[in-house]
Parts: C-alpha cells; sequence; structure tokens
C-alpha cells in the first residue's frame, strides 16, 4: 500500500517538538487531523485548518460541527502530498498552534493504520495561551509515550481497505447507535446530555422530515453534488448551475430503476438502517455504519447532530420500488456477493468460472448468471476490498501478479478447503472473519486475563487472525508481537504468551493454505514442506517477545535464511 513518511513539528518550540510517521496514503484531511491531535496530545476541543503556501490552498476544520462543501473530511492526502514537499496545519486559531508537516518520502506501507517511528519533546497543553506561555509551562507537560500512541492507532484507525467515500457528512460524528423504541419510557431515565439529545429528537420529530430530496441537496456544494451524479454514473450534468443540478439530480435519483440499482449495491444492513428511518422519523446513526453506504449517502439527510432523515418525496419512491419481486432479486443478489465475499476471504483469489463450480456444489445449480454480472461489474467499477480483472475476483492485497504467483506458489497441490454448509460459507462473507470456536476460546480467555478486557482479547485475537489469513507469515505475527509492547517476563509467562500465539496460528484458515488451518494441512498432507515462517515452532514465537530482530539476524523460524530474505520480507 502506497504512504508517506512524514516529520510533524511544533513550530517555534525550543527545544524542538516533533513526530516522525507513517500514515497510508488514502486517508483522508481530517483523519490527517486527528492523527496530529494523538501525536501531540490535543484534545480536538478547537477548530483547525490545513493550508499549503505554494498554491495558496486552505482547508477549514471544525470537529464541533458538521461540515459542508469542501471539507477536510472529503479529500484525501494523497492528491496533495503527492504534489507537495511541505503543509501546514494550524490548530487553535485563538491560540495559534502553527505544524509543519514536512513530506519526507513516499514509501510502501505495510499496515493500514498509522507509525509513531521517532519522537523528541513532550505532549502539548491545551489552551495554555500559545508556544510562549507553553515554554514557560513545559515542565507540567506530559510525557509523550510512543507505544501507547501506536497501540491506541493500531485499535483505532485501521482504516477501511477500500478507498473511502467522499462527502459522507456522518463520518465526522463522535455518536453511538440508538434505536428509540418507546420514547416515553426513554424520557423517563433521561438526564444531562442524553436530555438536551432527546429534546432534539423530540423537535426533529416534531419538525418532520424534508418534503423534497431537492432541500437535502440546496445544503450542499455543487461540488459535492458532482461528485454524487459521478458516482451514480450520470451523464450531462457538467454544465449545470447548483439550482438546476439539485433539481436534476433529484429526477434522476427519484426513477425507480435508479433507486433499485443503488439498492442492490447497499447491505442488508443499510436498508435496515434507511427503513428504521423511516419508521421512526429519524434515527442517530454512527460513522462506522455509513463509512460506505451510497444507498444512504444519496437518499437521505442528515441534520447537524447526526440525525438521519428520509425526505417524503423518497419514502414514496421507496415505497413503489420496494415490491416484493424486486425483494427477492435483491436477496439473490446479496447471497451471491456474500458468496463472492467468502471466496475472497477464504482463499484470497479464485476464477470465475471456479467459483461458479462452488456455488453449483452447494446449491446443485449454477449462479444466476445476469446477477452475477453485476455483481462483478460492481467489482471491476470501484476501488475496493474485492477486485475483478475479468478472469478472477481477489482481495485487494492480490492486485500484483508477483503476490498471486507467490500466493499460488504456496499452495500448489492442495485442494480448496470446503465449508460444510452453504451458510457457513456465506457466513465468512458477512462477517469476514473467523469467530471464536470451542477450539479457539481457550485462546481467547487466556487473552483476556492478560489484557482484563474482552473487547482488547478480541482485538488482539483477529488482528493474529487477519495477519496470518492474508499473508501466512510468520513475519507478520512476529510484528505484531513487538507492536504490542507487552511487559512480559522471561520464564513461564512467556512461553504461556509464545504458546497461545502459536495456537491461534495453527487454527487459522489461510491463503497459503488453500482455506485450510495449518494444523489441518499438517494432518492432511504429513510431511508437506510449508513455507518457511507459516507454522512456526513455538520456541520462534518465544524468541520474539523480547528480542528485537535485525535484518541480517538468522530467521527465528528456523529456514536457515536472514531474517530480511525471511519472515522479515516487506509484503
Amino acid at each position: 500500500m502506497k504512504g508517506y513518511q512524514l516529520r510533524i513539528s511544533v513550530q517555534w518550540s525550543d527545544p524542538e517538538i516533533w513526530r516522525r510517521i507513517l500514515i497510508p496514503g488514502k486517508i483522508t484531511f481530517r483523519d490527517l487531523h486527528m492523527i496530529i491531535q494523538k501525536l501531540f496530545g490535543w484534545e480536538n476541543v478547537h477548530p483547525y485548518e490545513f493550508y499549503m503556501e505554494k498554491t495558496d490552498f486552505n482547508l477549514p476544520g471544525n470537529p464541533a460541527e458538521m461540515e459542508t462543501g469542501m471539507t477536510p473530511g472529503g479529500i484525501l492526502v494523497d492528491d496533495f502530498l503527492r504534489k507537495e514537499k511541505q503543509i501546514w496545519y494550524l490548530y487553535d486559531l485563538g491560540d495559534s498552534w502553527e505544524h509543519l508537516i514536512e513530506i519526507e518520502k513516499r514509501v510502501e506501507v505495510d499496515c493500514r493504520w498509522p507509525q509513531v517511528l521517532d519522537a523528541v519533546g513532550p505532549d502539548m497543553i491545551e489552551d495554555c495561551g500559545g508556544i510562549l506561555e507553553f515554554e514557560q509551562n513545559r515542565e507540567q507537560a506530559a510525557p509523550f509515550r510512543m507505544e501507547e500512541v501506536n497501540r491506541w492507532f493500531r485499535k483505532n484507525m485501521d482504516l477501511p481497505r477500500r478507498e473511502r467515500k467522499v462527502f459522507l457528512r456522518a463520518s465526522a460524528l463522535r455518536i453511538h447507535w440508538e434505536e428509540p423504541d418507546d420514547l416515553e419510557e426513554i424520557a423517563n431515565f433521561l438526564r444531562g446530555d442524553d436530555a438536551v439529545r432527546f429534546n432534539a429528537e423530540q423537535e426533529l420529530r416534531e419538525k418532520g422530515a424534508p418534503r423534497e430530496l431537492a432541500e437535502v441537496f440546496e445544503q450542499w456544494s455543487r461540488q459535492d453534488l458532482c461528485e454524487l451524479a459521478r458516482e451514480c454514473g450520470f451523464r450531462g450534468y457538467s454544465k449545470l448551475k447548483k439550482k438546476e443540478l439539485v433539481v436534476w439530480l433529484q429526477e434522476q435519483l427519484l426513477q425507480e430503476e435508479t433507486m433499485f440499482r443503488h439498492m442492490k449495491k447497499s447491505s442488508p444492513g443499510e436498508l435496515k438502517i434507511f427503513q428504521s428511518a423511516i419508521e421512526n422519523g429519524i434515527v442517530r446513526v454512527p460513522a462506522d455504519r455509513t463509512g460506505n453506504c451510497d444507498f444512504l449517502w444519496a437518499y437521505c439527510g442528515y441534520d447537524s447532530r447526526g440525525y438521519l432523515v428520509v425526505p417524503e418525496n423518497v419514502r414514496d419512491v421507496y415505497r413503489k420500488t420496494a415490491v416484493p419481486e424486486r425483494i427477492t432479486e435483491l436477496e439473490a443478489m446479496w447471497k451471491i456477493r456474500d458468496f463472492c465475499r467468502g471466496a475472497v476471504y477464504l482463499y484470497g483469489t479464485i476464477p470465475i468460472r471456479e467459483l461458479k463450480d462452488l456455488w453449483k456444489h452447494y446449491e446443485g445449480t449454477a449462479p444466476d448468471t445476469v446477477l452475477l454480472k453485476e455483481c462483478l461489474r460492481q467489482y471491476r467499477d470501484i476501488s475496493g476490498e474485492i477486485l475483478y480483472d475479468g478472469s478472477r475476483i481477489m482481495d485487494e492485497w492480490l492486485e500484483d501478479d508477483e503476490d498471486r504467483e507467490l500466493l499460488e506458489k504456496k499452495r500448489e497441490g492442495l485442494v480448496r478447503y470446503l465449508p460444510e454448509t452453504m451458510e457457513e460459507f456465506l457466513r465468512y462473507g458477512r462477517e469476514g472473519k473467523q469467530a471464536p470456536d470451542a477450539d479457539s476460546e481457550p485462546v481467547l480467555r487466556f487473552f483476556q486475563k492478560k489484557l482484563h478486557s474482552r473487547e482488547d482479547a478480541l482485538d488482539l485475537f483477529y488482528d493474529i487472525q487477519e495477519r496470518v489469513r492474508t499473508f501466512g507469515g510468520l513475519g507478520d505475527v512476529a510484528e505484531l508481537i513487538r507492536s504490542l509492547a507487552l511487559d512480559i517476563p522471561r520464564g513461564k509467562p512467556e512461553q504461556e504468551w509464545a504458546e497461545y500465539f502459536f495456537r491461534e496460528t495453527q487454527m487459522t484458515r489461510n491463503w497459503a493454505s488453500n482455506g485450510f488451518t495449518f494444523g489441518e494441512v499438517e494432518e492432511k498432507y504429513p510431511g508437506r514442506d510449508q513455507p518457511a515462517g507459516t507454522a512456526p515452532e513455538r520456541q520462534s514465537l518465544v524468541h520474539l517477545f523480547n528480542k528485537k530482530i535485525y535484518p541480517n539476524d538468522p530467521c527465528p523460524c528456523g529456514s536457515g535464511k536472514k531474517y530480511k530474505h525471511c519472515c522479515g520480507r516487506k509484503k
């Protein structure tokens, strides 16, 4: 994945305060804002601004408000960083904290979250009056904790592998999921901020939804409207003025066939949220539920406080569109899509002819040709987690021919793992993970005991799983171990951690084993040579917990190669 190495420094600090960090290229400027906030201990309570002196370009943002127009949440950093040598970030227009962002180099990054490489100086002090006042009180500043910040990035900023959709208003909101059922009952328990929120809900319900979708579009910038038209595949809008574009776009979107086409690109969860908004009048939606929801983006409005509403004319068209025969077709489309995702989850890549054979294995007949073609066309037309090149579907990590060839070489001679039922196959596609079972639950309980949190244990559980599944190598697991910065004493505790890590790697279904686990491959193909690092010895993992491995060191997997040529090889 393309990314950047940045050096970010606080201007006029003496001694200088700076951080060096790797970031993925496909993040937004709002993401970069949040990264800088975490890097310097800011609290995200003031307006901010990115600007480029060379091009006289300004990009303002306000964490407290829903932003419209050309916003930091709607622009990818890659659009600018590849052209600029430096940009500026201003935080708190009162105290005027200037940060210089220097683009040191463009690099390949191995993960989808930011990584701090080096740092000098403490965290900053919010609302202290500016840099002069800070320097007078520097000794009161909290120390910068690199390991803690990196763990936070890994947990909270693991970016979706599909390119982020731009201009989604809900992406900046710090909100939670709530379906208002019995409002009177809820009202009896509300206090403080909850009471304010409830009053806002009552106010919005009394006000009612906008009568027309055009009322929503009138709040958008012309650039936003053009972006929506472009994403929808419409033509003939480029010369329209904003008022004309608002009316024209509404007419296009409110055609039944157009709405149904959008519905087929949606997910069951997305339509559930949409229907909930219709039934309840409004619904509050979290950002992680709408990150790639094209249907909600096109057909709903967002109140500045994060409430989703459905215009009345959209409801009317939806009732005409969502007839039983179309819902049946929609469900069939979802099933094919989940099947494709399940195949990519288990195998990484698969030719279409083999995909059809798999479907026939479970269903007895071939998949609907029209719906399959439509699904594949979606994977070809958009940049996403699944790609289609005309003959096969693949995970985006396998877009390069070299990576696919290496994978096929690893699993040469292995038959495909086949889940027992179609439902199990589809579950891999819907959930995108291998849920704990009777065999792996002890691993999860061990992590929970050591980390004192079920949530943190699950994060670690699925992180190991994802690294082993996609690349099947000790190198990724080793990198995870080192990134955890766990305080594990030598001896028995160390052995325990290594044992449970090893057990999880052995029970994870992965591409290199054609969907099998390493344990199943060893049982099914006794004596088969596994690629270096795919079935690590326990002692190798023990070695990793407390010892830094340098590029020219012998690889701990026992291959006899240098680490840089084996498990430490750049993927």
